[in-house]
């Protein structure tokens, strides 16, 4: 990593703990993830947590960024041949 790049990864390190302090808990996701969002380009996301067992993904919390419920609804199903997670590992469905 270069002198310059790791200045800019430690300044939008400090940034974000700074969002973490300043920011309510309701404000927090949308304000991190526009600090993000010139660094990787994105319309929309979804930021949650989840556990896993042997029957698949237990959704915990679901924060959606410039994505709405019925933008969810709409959305099609995951094809069969969709990535899923078992256990930490990414297995084909």
């Amino acid at each position: 990593m270069t002198a310059l790049a790791l200045h800019d990864f430690s300044d939008f390190l400090l940034r974000l703990y700074r969002l973490a302090y300043e920011s309510s808990i309701e404000t927090f996701q949308d304000a991190a993830l526009g600090l993000v969002k010139p660094l990787i380009a994105f319309d929309a996301s979804m930021w949650g947590t989840a556990t896993t067992d042997r029957d698949g993904i237990d959704v915990r919390t679901l924060h959606l960024h410039q994505k709405t419920p019925e933008m969810m609804r709409a959305t099609p199903a995951v094809p069969e041949r969709a990535q899923t997670v078992s256990r930490g590992r990414p297995h084909a469905a």
